[in-house]
């Protein structure tokens, strides 16, 4: 599904540099959002001589990545309201010339049996 979507999204221009960053993105986020915010989150909440222990540690990080989410989120429904109207107008397009094969079918038809 993502190689149909950053086609439709993007275009055919540049489509392999399109996909690739789609595709590394989990990636790098996780690294970046998992590995050195935590880390970083964690070792801020590190009494000098002692571990970090219960919820308090990850508490940051969590409302962080949370909050990262629900923008993703924010901005995928953003997204499907902006394209609304576009895949509105291609269902439209599609089923025009559904109905236009349809008749040259019908005639093409009616042609062969009658002759004419």
């Amino acid at each position: 599904m993502c190689p149909v979507m950053v086609n439709e999204l993007y275009g055919e221009k540049y489509w392999g540099g399109n996909f690739a960053a789609i595709c590394f993105s989990p990636g790098i986020g996780a690294y970046l959002l998992g590995t050195l915010l935590a880390s970083h989150i964690y070792q801020s909440h590190i009494v000098v001589g002692k571990n970090c222990y219960g919820h308090e540690c990850y508490r940051d990080t969590f409302r962080i990545i949370a909050g990262i989410c629900a923008f993703g989120m924010l901005m995928s429904l953003a997204l499907a309201f902006v394209t609304r109207k576009l895949y509105a107008d291609l269902r439209k397009m599609n089923k025009m010339e559904a109905n236009v094969t349809k008749s040259l079918n019908a005639e093409e038809h009616e042609h062969l049996l009658t002759g004419k």
